[in-house]
């Protein structure tokens, strides 16, 4: 998970980097070119780009701490019950519908 995360979300030739490269060329080609509505378009997509890189950052952040966290918490320790529990209940039979 974490390979497969620093390749599209990490720094330097990341896929979302060379992704954001591209838009902001093809940009700055259509504003040369005489090309404005398509200029601002691949600025517009190159900024959400960016945003959605943000958030996919945060949330593989927040999800590898999550992971680190589950296998170092210590078990709480539960109380031995004190009366014995009841037996549960023999679940109903599952009915079959026809068809």
């Amino acid at each position: 998970m974490n390979t497969v995360a620093q390749a599209v979300l990490g720094d330097g030739h990341s896929g979302l980097g060379e992704l954001h490269l591209f838009l902001e060329t093809a940009a700055e080609w259509c504003e040369r070119n005489q090309e404005p509505g398509f200029a601002a378009r691949y600025r517009q997509h190159a900024e959400e780009l960016s945003a959605l890189g943000d958030q996919l950052a945060y949330l593989s952040e927040d999800h590898l701490a999550s992971i680190y966290r589950r296998p170092n918490r210590s078990a709480p320790a539960q109380p031995a019950p004190s009366v014995a529990a009841a037996p549960a209940t023999p679940a109903a039979p599952t009915r079959r519908t026809s068809r």
